[in-house]
């Protein structure tokens, strides 16, 4: 079964490394990338959120996607995986449903250990 991702990011090497990422892994496909938090949802409410996982960076310019999903509820609506520079810390008291945190650089392996997490424990 082939995953489908999106990736929101708004620094441009960010979004490439992760498409990069999923080009190197099988079983899994990009449908697009957003630059804003906005955009990216747009564009899964278009489709019924119909995704197997996000990659969501936690800070998009002046945007908090931390406080984009605490304000939409859409969190429960597809799978997080948050990308940062910044550590996890910043979920401390929210009830954020999400499968996992990548903090910034992305190693490939912790990329690969999130793949096979979803896969494994069928979130789909």
């Amino acid at each position: 079964m082939e995953l489908k991702c999106i990736i929101i990011d708004d620094e441009p090497w960010g979004s490439l490394l992760l498409v990069n990422f999923v080009k190197r892994t099988d079983g899994i496909i990009v449908l697009d990338t957003f630059d804003t938090i906005t955009e990216g949802f747009d564009y899964l409410k278009s489709i019924n959120y119909e995704v197997d996982v996000v990659f969501l960076d936690v800070q998009l310019n002046q945007e908090s996607s931390i406080v984009y999903l605490a304000e939409t509820g859409e969190d429960k609506m597809v799978n997080i995986v948050f990308t940062s520079a910044y550590r996890a810390s910043q979920l401390q008291n929210t009830d954020i449903r999400y499968i996992e945190w990548l903090q910034k650089p992305i190693p490939f392996q912790s990329f690969e250990e999130v793949i096979e997490k979803i896969r494994k424990n069928k979130y789909l």
